[in-house]
């Protein structure tokens, strides 16, 4: 099996970064796990996700929905099941568990967020990763 590639790409808004980010993978054809940081943000990406431009669609669904297994991208806030998937992208502030072959971080622009990448980078490394800042 490939090594998980991890990824750090820096985004002063994290849910326009992450709508971005996840609209790109669906346009390959991908499915991505996005782990929202709180019930709050989780709304928010469904909310843009919906409107992400006139010619694109990105079929997601929220962890909770009762049609979640048919979505391409699920949105999850934290305490709901999370299943593997190809993709991950997390704005939550430990580093990813979850079995996948890409995770997708975020570098915020403020220091606290900055210290939390810092220690998500150092935590890949620890477990044998090669994170790449893009």
């Amino acid at each position: 099996m490939a090594q998980t590639r991890v990824e750090f790409h820096e985004g002063a808004d994290a849910v326009t970064t992450a709508v971005d980010l996840v609209a790109a993978v669906a346009a390959e054809g991908g499915d991505a796990l996005v782990l929202a940081a709180d019930p709050a943000q989780a709304q928010a990406l469904d909310g843009r996700l919906w409107d992400v431009g006139a010619d694109v669609f990105v079929p997601h669904a929220l962890a909770d929905d009762p049609d979640v297994a048919a979505a391409r991208v699920v949105v999850a806030a934290p305490g709901h099941p999370v299943a593997p998937c190809t993709v991950v992208l997390n704005l939550r502030q430990d580093a990813v568990e979850v079995p996948c072959s890409r995770i997708i971080e975020l570098i915020p622009a403020d220091e606290a967020g900055k210290a939390a990448a810092r220690a998500r980078w150092r935590s890949y490394q620890a477990r044998g990763l090669k994170p790449e800042k893009r």
